[in-house]
């Protein structure tokens, strides 16, 4: 799942908000959603990115509907007004990491493979 965090203009984020950070208000999410029962789901961060607020996490299937309704509905972490989003959802990692993948042209015709190209993959 690619979850990114945005903190209000007011205060503007924590000075020390890091990975570690990070997971502890996804942590917070699911205990302000789901009490004692939402702090039991495994969260692990992947990835994560300083300059953007961006991550990458890990949870089970069965508990991925729970961990993305709870980040939608948190909006504080440590007195500052923030807003976390799930950008993307997937139970596959290659899925989430396909959108980073650059194609240089777009066009249909770029995608169909000439006779000469199936000769040589046949070969």
């Amino acid at each position: 799942m690619a979850v990114q965090v945005e903190f209000g203009s007011s205060l503007g984020p924590p000075g020390d908000f890091d990975e570690v950070s990070f997971k502890n208000a996804v942590v917070l999410a699911l205990r302000q959603s789901f009490g004692i029962v939402g702090t039991a789901v495994t969260v692990d961060v992947l990835h994560y990115n300083d300059a953007d607020r961006k991550a990458w996490i890990r949870t089970p299937a069965e508990t991925s509907t729970m961990v993305a309704s709870a980040i939608a509905l948190y909006a504080d972490y440590n007195g500052a007004s923030c807003r976390m989003s799930v950008l993307q959802s997937s139970p596959f990692l290659f899925a989430l990491s396909a959108g980073r993948l650059s194609i240089a042209s777009t066009e249909a015709t770029d995608f169909i493979p000439t006779a000469s190209a199936l000769q040589q993959v046949q070969q």
